[in-house]
């Protein structure tokens, strides 16, 4: 994260998914859309381990630009070192990441860093996502745990949806060979 902040400045979005990911890129950007990237922003779908709330890794994640430079453009170039033994007695770079953002006053979540759940970024893929009305009518942004055979699905999915609209077609007239 420090890499791409510094990499590319101009960036309004760090955008984090695994290869075992899909993003449903025209849903992620229409969505980040919401945002101000300006302010702190770090979104993605809830995890907690070692007292830390975070954005799961595998659901795919955004930090804004604002979020950052309050962390990693205000800690400067040194973050990495300031967190090196912490890594090494943690296992997971999603979890360290969230740690560094909070440590320097970025919280996680949709709504101001209440580090609550929001839907849209899905640590699972589809046939064991629980669908619900809570997350019935919420924006797709990701799967995770996808196999190539489901990447080529969404795709074709994907290619099918018209997004200047909000209705996506029926499943059933989606053809994919």
């Amino acid at each position: 994260m420090d890499h791409a902040g510094r990499a590319w400045p101009a960036a309004k979005w760090y955008v984090y998914m695994e290869d075992d990911s899909y993003l449903f890129l025209p849903e992620v950007r229409r969505h980040l859309s919401r945002f101000d990237h300006l302010q702190p922003h770090y979104l993605g779908s809830y995890a907690a381990k070692s007292g830390f709330v975070f954005a799961h890794g595998g659901a795919g994640f955004a930090l804004s630009r604002g979020a950052w430079e309050a962390s990693f453009g205000a800690a400067g170039p040194n973050i990495t070192e300031e967190y090196f033994d912490y890594t090494a007695s943690h296992c997971c770079g999603d979890q360290v990441l969230g740690k560094a953002l909070k440590d320097h006053g970025v919280s996680f979540g949709e709504n101001g860093g209440d580090e609550g759940f929001t839907f849209g970024f899905n640590p699972v893929v589809h046939w064991v996502f629980a669908f619900s009305k809570s997350n019935w009518c919420k924006p797709l942004l990701s799967w995770h745990k996808v196999h190539s055979r489901d990447v080529a699905e969404y795709f074709a999915f994907e290619q099918t949806w018209d997004f200047s609209v909000r209705t996506p077609p029926p499943f059933s007239e989606v053809h994919v060979n």
